[in-house]
């Protein structure tokens, strides 16, 4: 899985005879999978969206073509079991924000009570 800053995700299939190009993985169906992390996917083909706005009249590429688009069915093997990211001390909610660009999502953090805006190391739980 390669994540982006974004939250989607695009994941390198291992039989490319199957699937030649990645396969697109929405932010939506990333499942709580991480930029390293090797995921088992669900693969579907959509329809390539029409271009709106100030290029809608022009011919493109992927005019009337497929992409295929997965889901994260199951995490695989993490590529770490631990984030390193700056901690923040909410009252209702502690949370980690990772110092990883790729990994999108934040983290809620039970146990934990450092110094506001203290780089951590925080173990991942299911």
């Amino acid at each position: 899985m390669t994540g982006h800053r974004d939250g989607y995700g695009f994941v390198t299939p291992d039989n490319h005879e199957v699937y030649k190009r990645d396969i697109f993985v929405p932010a939506r169906n990333m499942e709580g999978a991480m930029h390293g992390d090797r995921v088992l996917v669900r693969v579907a083909r959509k329809k390539i969206p029409e271009q709106r706005g100030r290029f809608a009249g022009h011919a493109r590429a992927g005019e009337g073509k497929e992409r295929f688009e997965g889901t994260v069915v199951r995490i695989l093997e993490r590529r770490s079991p631990t984030i390193v990211g700056r901690y923040f001390d909410h009252p209702r909610f502690p949370f980690v924000v990772p110092l990883e660009s790729r990994v999108a999502r934040t983290y809620l953090s039970h146990t934990m009570r450092p110094r506001e805006r203290k780089t951590v190391r925080s173990s991942l739980s299911a």
